[in-house]
């Protein structure tokens, strides 16, 4: 049922997710990034969203919705 490359494995181990909020505006934040970069009609969708997954799995572990240095 459906492609399965939409379905993917989680990016964090539920023992690795400090704080959910700012998932959300993660994921808002890095799917506007794309279409600022790459303008909407040339965006892949399924990078554009596997890259805000990323976004939103480094977000969730630290505290308080900020993305620290790696």
């Amino acid at each position: 049922m459906g492609d399965a490359r939409w379905r993917q494995p989680s990016l964090v181990t539920p023992d690795a997710v400090v704080d959910t909020t700012g998932a959300g505006d993660a994921v808002f934040a890095a799917v506007l990034s794309e279409i600022a970069t790459l303008g909407i009609r040339d965006i892949d969708w399924f990078d554009a969203l596997e890259h805000a997954m990323r976004v939103a799995a480094a977000t969730v572990a630290h505290p308080g919705a900020l993305l620290r240095p790696a």
